[in-house]
């Protein structure tokens, strides 16, 4: 009788000890900061409309497919910073398998809009028909001499790269070069990705006087844009140019990525990120936990600082 109430008890506490293992195994499978993990996942903006996804029949339907990419479950570090902010903090304490969204308003995601980034022109843009170019320029020694060569003196023509112009030596010193430009009224030329020749109306001591020539109703590319330009009227001053609508579209620029839009009358050049100031809302699902870190930057993870600088310290033995 003795041996079968031991045995009971011993029951009992196995069970008791069985429930506590089966409480601490979701832990396991409980997303903490520094742990790496897989997760599939769309993104929407708010109006439904969806801007990646880690899913390729979802990126084909939506529109958005990219046939160089992989469509994997995304890989990254909870907390190491690879992730925008709302995305790495919204996934903290889901498990395996669990689906959640996660909202990531401007300032957890990719910014506000910076109205500085934006620039907006006329479609209808006036522009001087008369413009003018300093006749004398200079150029640092160094530079002068990689172009030119050496030897040369004052007085000597040099020709200008790039352009079907000559310039004069003025002087040679130390550190600078002075230039004259060879031209005179009534000269025609074409400066480097101008869309239009040029005509000398005027030469001083100072400066060019230059002329552009167009004609009504001529259209020209400015520079690499997407879009082109119709010259539709001129008068003694200036030039109208109507920059022709074309659909939205990104150009890639030194100074990164520039969104180009056409509203009623303006265009517009935004150098904001194309996601700044849009509030994100992602569908998650953790596939996996590829492996768990207990703490990250030796202090939990939690901003805590580390456990032993906060116990008392041991007396000092003298």
């Amino acid at each position: 009788m003795k041996r079968l109430l031991i045995v009971g008890i011993l029951l009992l506490l196995c069970s008791g000890i069985g429930c506590i293992e089966q409480e601490s195994t979701p832990h396991d499978d409980t997303i903490s900061v520094g742990d790496t993990i897989k997760v599939n996942y769309v993104g929407r903006l708010e109006d439904d409309s969806i801007f990646d996804t880690s899913f390729e029949d979802i990126a084909k339907h939506a529109g958005i497919y990219n046939p160089q990419r992989i469509y994997n479950p995304l890989q990254f570090k909870v907390g190491a910073g690879e992730m925008i902010a709302g995305f790495d903090s919204g996934v903290v304490g889901m498990n395996v398998t669990e689906t959640k969204n996660i909202t990531v308003p401007p300032e957890m995601g990719y910014g506000p809009i910076d109205e500085k980034k934006i620039q907006r022109l006329d479609i209808d843009q006036q522009v001087p028909l008369m413009d003018t170019l300093p006749k004398m320029f200079a150029v640092p020694r160094d530079q002068f001499t990689s172009q030119f060569g050496k030897g040369h003196k004052t007085g000597d023509v040099v020709d200008i790269p790039g352009i079907e112009l000559t310039a004069t030596v003025v002087e040679l010193g130390d550190a600078i070069v002075n230039l004259s430009l060879n031209l005179e009224k009534g000269d025609t030329f074409n400066m480097p990705e101008s869309p239009w020749m040029d005509e000398v109306t005027a030469v001083d001591d100072v400066n060019i006087t230059i002329k552009h020539i167009v004609t009504p109703g001529e259209t020209v590319k400015l520079g690499n844009v997407p879009w082109n330009t119709t010259i539709t009227n001129i008068t003694n001053k200036n030039m109208t140019l109507h920059h022709n609508r074309v659909p939205d579209t990104t150009i890639n620029t030194m100074f990164g990525p520039i969104q180009v839009s056409f509203s009623d009358d303006k265009l517009i050049m935004d150098q904001n990120l194309p996601l700044a100031g849009k509030t994100l809302i992602f569908t998650v699902t953790v596939e996996e936990i590829v492996s768990k870190e207990e703490s990250v930057d030796g202090n939990g993870g939690a901003g805590l600082p580390p456990v032993n600088s906060i116990l008392p310290q041991p007396p000092k033995i003298e």
